[in-house]
């Protein structure tokens, strides 16, 4: 069961604030950027292309409904603009912890996300696109982002499964 319950809601943004700056290697086709919502939360936007609003929030959406845990996510709007945005959620470093795996809650959900983005053809998960939240005692639950790039939720998906190759995957 998730910490943070999943919602849906629409949001007026106050501010657009800096890029997301990846990891040294890394590079965010997507370009996303912090902002602040009216509603006192902290947002995490891509957009405005409709093809990556639509997909990253009906993404994480279809996760939430299958009972992956997704942070709260919100269509945004700012100077015109539609955006997906992603609550921001306290992050704690959980890479360390996949060696054990005990102190990680759901670790059974790496599993079920694996089969989620195999599900929606998403050629973009790896450890950046997941977020530890802090339990307490030292224990966090990974949450899954990024689902911009799913294939299936783009425009005119015409693919099955098999078309992406498992190095994709």
């Amino acid at each position: 069961m998730p910490t943070i319950p999943f919602t849906f809601s629409a949001v007026d943004l106050l501010t657009m604030d800096d890029r997301v700056c990846p990891p040294p290697g890394m590079v965010y086709s997507t370009d996303p950027h912090r902002a602040e919502g009216e509603d006192g939360h902290s947002y995490f936007v891509k957009g405005p292309d409709v093809e990556v609003v639509f997909a990253e929030l009906a993404g994480c959406t279809l996760a939430a409904a299958v009972g992956l845990p997704v942070p709260p996510v919100a269509t945004c709007a700012y100077d015109g603009n539609l955006y997906a945005g992603s609550r921001k959620v306290e992050v704690r470093d959980f890479k360390p912890l996949l060696k054990s795996g005990t102190r990680i809650q759901n670790a059974a959900d790496l599993y079920n996300m694996i089969v989620v983005d195999v599900w929606l053809a998403n050629p973009d998960r790896n450890l950046g696109s997941l977020v530890g939240t802090q339990l307490g005692h030292g224990k966090v639950e990974l949450m899954c982002i990024d689902f911009e790039k799913s294939v299936v939720l783009r425009r005119n998906p015409l693919i099955q499964t098999s078309m992406v190759g498992p190095r994709q995957i």
